[in-house]
């Protein structure tokens, strides 16, 4: 047996691992029907603080594979739950409650979940305590540029991850209102925060796109016209003709202090329960452009009723500058307003007449409706841009065909076979214009419309054959897991394939029911289970350590310390062991360079089948 030290990494213990032989576990069907046993999970839910208050009220939340319905259930005055008559399962347990974090039951940081499983059999009786923290506080008032509270503006919060080595703003849910308008006083308060670290970000969606500055030669001019003898003239009776208006103003989205940079943003740190006000800070006018033009279909006719987008690469979501959409006229024409200076791609999307459009290759469906797209960069810098003239052509096509491969037969109904498809993990603004995803048809084979030249990856799922859960009972079942992904005769799967000018065919999406399969049990330095960690299994090749990587994988232990990952390419592999982890870091790079020094290294062959039990040194971290 191996010994190695463990290793701290932030705010993150990564725990040494060494390999202890154990048995495999059997499988169960992932499709057991819902059932009714004689099981009962009972609890209750208290504050986490010195007083450990009963919290009423609480939404209690119990999911589980073999529930049709996930179960949901409300603490009463004392505080108390219970799920009565459960059959013998593996679940997980959260509770919400306004004002305070989500709250998972068995992970270490209550707030981080999801939480680890509670395995019962029938007729056990499992007593689960949930504590919740009041959730942090961000607070302060937006102002004008003049310096006076500003009402009606948006204000959230992000955080900034790592992704595919960009650092991007994302999105931060709170279990309240996902995004919060400012008060009568320029005022807001966002509440229910986990501790973490965060930006606030602001916008502006109701100033006017005529907002303009006024400049001294207009000022001048009017005063000329005031001071002249009643009904004046403009170019008459020495009266100049007015001059030309001054440039048009809008609000800049803003990151607290009053950056619209995202590179100078504040970052705040909150601990658990911490209100943090005074985070006044100030809107920014900047100069603002209409974009005009014009769009013809593909015989130079112009399109009317075109929809059209323009993405920024900076864009927040729900941060959207004023006037980033529009529709043509019955011309063709478009005018876009009040567009903050950067770099943006317009994207026009046309649907054909017709009724709504039926999934690809689903037997007995109508064909799906054609798309249009045209797209055109553009650059903005506070002066308008017209006679941009965009030509539409067809949506390309990405069609192939399924292939299985294993010693079962194929699953007898391929229409519930979904094929999807997204963007390549270089981003960029590549977008899909028609269907992201089909069916397969009885033939095998599927059709997805509406690409735009691009990079993309294809991915596919076979329901209903998911692994099953760790150490689960009762009888095997195949499980289809995705083996390759070819296009143009080379493997992308964990890359991504070239769309170009034309349509793509042939890409073969190939399943298998004899995928590899690494599982073990978890255990403490006292050889007991250890199910309130995080397994992290990762490529050793650094060059897919990307966002949606098939290399990357997590498994939590179930409360026998037992865990299951399935489906991992063949290939050599780190494996480690985590206190805490927030899906977030898995698209960083640079985390799992930190996670590489504390971890051993294991190789999977084709179709392996790998029984690797682990064992922490040193016991739990404080």
């Amino acid at each position: 047996m191996r010994d190695l030290r463990a290793h701290e990494i932030g705010a993150v213990f990564a725990l040494a691992l060494a390999a202890v032989p154990a048995a495999q576990q059997p499988q169960r069907d992932a499709l057991a029907p819902p059932a009714v046993g004689t099981a009962v999970i009972s609890g209750t839910v208290t504050s986490d603080d010195a007083d450990h208050r009963p919290i009423r009220r609480a939404l209690v939340s119990l999911n589980g594979s073999d529930l049709r319905y996930n179960r949901s259930t409300v603490t009463d005055d004392e505080g108390r739950f219970a799920f009565p008559l459960l059959p013998a399962e593996h679940y997980t347990l959260s509770a919400s409650k306004p004002g305070y974090v989500r709250t998972y039951y068995g992970a270490r940081n209550s707030w981080q979940g999801p939480s680890a499983p509670i395995s019962i059999e029938d007729g056990q009786q499992v007593t689960a305590r949930l504590s919740m923290i009041h959730g942090g506080v961000i607070a302060g008032t937006v102002l004008d540029s003049f310096g006076r509270p500003q009402p009606g503006v948006r204000v959230m919060v992000v955080r900034f991850r790592t992704i595919n080595g960009e650092r991007q703003p994302t999105i931060v849910s709170t279990g309240g209102p996902l995004l919060l308008g400012t008060d009568d006083r320029g005022s807001y308060r966002i509440w229910g925060l986990a501790p973490g670290e965060y930006a606030v970000a602001a916008s502006v969606t109701t100033v006017s796109s005529d907002t303009r500055l006024e400049t001294t030669a207009e000022t001048q001019w009017a005063q000329q016209v005031l001071q002249h003898p009643a009904s004046p003239v403009p170019g008459s009776a020495g009266i100049p003709a007015a001059p030309p208006p001054g440039p048009t103003l809008g609000y800049a989205p803003v990151f607290y202090p009053g950056t619209p940079d995202a590179a100078g943003a504040t970052i705040i740190t909150l601990g658990p329960g911490e209100e943090r006000g005074g985070l006044d800070f100030p809107l920014q006018w900047v100069p603002t452009a209409r974009i005009e033009g014009t769009i013809v279909d593909a015989e130079g006719r112009p399109a009317p009723n075109v929809t059209l987008t323009l993405v920024g690469k900076q864009m927040i979501p729900l941060l959207v500058p004023f006037g980033s959409t529009s529709r043509t006229d019955s011309r063709g024409g478009f005018t876009l307003q009040g567009v903050t200076p950067g770099d943006y791609t317009i994207v026009a999307r046309s649907l054909a007449a017709g009724g709504p459009a039926a999934p690809a290759g689903r037997a007995g469906g109508a064909a799906p409706r054609p798309t249009s797209w045209a797209e055109q960069v553009v650059s903005v810098s506070g002066t308008d841009v017209k006679g941009l003239s965009l030509r539409l052509q067809p949506g390309l096509t990405v069609s192939g065909r399924v292939v299985f491969e294993g010693s079962t037969a194929p699953p007898s109904d391929l229409s519930r076979i979904r094929i999807s498809l997204g963007p390549g993990p270089s981003g960029g603004t590549t977008v899909i214009v028609g269907s992201s995803s089909a069916v397969v048809s009885g033939d095998a084979t599927f059709s997805l419309t509406g690409a735009t030249p691009g990079r993309y990856r294809l991915l596919g799922s076979v329901p209903g054959t998911s692994p099953p859960a760790p150490g689960a009972s009762g009888p095997s079942t195949p499980t289809w897991t995705l083996k390759s992904v070819v296009a143009n005769g080379v493997e992308t799967l964990d890359t991504a394939f070239e769309v170009g000018t034309t349509d793509l065919a042939g890409v073969v999406v190939t399943f298998t029911d004899h995928p590899t399969e690494l599982s073990g049990s978890l255990l403490d330095s006292n050889g007991k289970p250890a199910p309130g960690y995080w397994v992290v299994t990762f490529t050793t090749d650094r060059t897919m350590w990307t966002s949606g990587s098939r290399r990357v994988r997590t498994a939590r232990p179930d409360a026998r310390g037992q865990y299951r990952v399935v489906g991992l390419p063949p290939g050599e592999y780190y494996m480690v062991a985590l206190t805490d982890l927030d899906p977030g870091d898995l698209s960083d790079a640079s985390f799992f360079e930190q996670l590489a020094a504390a971890s051993f290294k294991i190789t999977l062959a084709e179709g392996e089948k790998k029984t690797q039990d682990l064992k922490l040194r040193g016991g739990r971290p404080d």
